[in-house]
């Protein structure tokens, strides 16, 4: 699966597994690497607003989101963001996506948002291409199980984002709330609590799932943005 490398001051790296995001080995960590990526999401979105609306409401893939949006990969931003090591970030699945859609939710209803998305259609997702069991029958089994894993790491992606669509329709609020928050800070743990509720009532009856936080706060925050923007859309000048 594509990833995004921006180059950073930060050491460690940002990947996800299907569905859940191996952030870091520490808390610590963690805690450091998310608030490098809420600084990194404040300062890109501010800089280039138009192209980190069209990477989220258009739901554009890391390679195309390179292509056409490389000022969105931003060294002075990154300069900026709190940091005190040497290395790279590497943003794979929907981690990228995640991170601009945190900060436009920030930039553009900090304040307020549309508390009631029941009239943003249905948000349109890209494709899982099936796998071709037989075509896999023919490979050499590294091969055939690469390709198995990043079709699950697809399907995990497309399901934490029909569970972030859901819970977004259910309490818009809550959701917005979340982007307000420090990442890993008490008053995060809280907006969790706050939309604990929704999470279980989108989740299928009987599933048990491990969700990482800032995966969830992720995909909560990218559909938010999609479903607000669909009924209360903002004005960006083109950079």
């Amino acid at each position: 699966m594509p990833t995004i490398k921006v180059i950073t001051l930060a050491i460690l790296a940002l990947a996800i597994a299907a569905p859940v995001a191996a952030v870091a080995q520490r808390p610590s960590d963690e805690a450091r690497l998310r608030a490098i990526a809420s600084d990194y999401a404040d300062c890109v979105v501010a800089r280039y607003p138009s192209m980190a609306v069209d990477s989220i409401v258009n739901d554009l893939p890391n390679d195309e989101i390179a292509e056409r949006h490389r000022r969105l990969n931003s060294v002075s931003c990154m300069g900026d963001a709190r940091t005190g090591d040497v290395g790279g970030i590497s943003f794979a699945g929907d981690t990228f996506r995640y991170m601009l859609a945190d900060g436009l939710v920030r930039l553009h209803y900090r304040t307020t948002g549309p508390a009631d998305l029941s009239a943003a259609p249905a948000l349109a997702r890209r494709a899982v291409a099936p796998l071709d069991e037989v075509a896999l029958s023919t490979m050499n089994a590294s091969r055939a199980q690469e390709l198995r894993d990043r079709h699950a790491t697809a399907m995990g992606l497309r399901t934490m984002a029909m569970l972030g669509e859901c819970v977004a329709r259910r309490n818009p609020e809550a959701v917005r709330g979340l982007a307000l928050t420090t990442p890993a800070s008490p008053e995060e743990a809280a907006a969790f609590l706050t939309v604990q509720p929704a999470i279980g009532s989108c989740l299928p009856v009987g599933s048990t799932v491990r969700l990482n936080r800032a995966t969830v706060r992720g995909s909560l925050l990218l559909n938010y943005y999609r479903l607000a923007h669909a009924i209360q859309p903002v004005t960006t000048a083109a950079r």
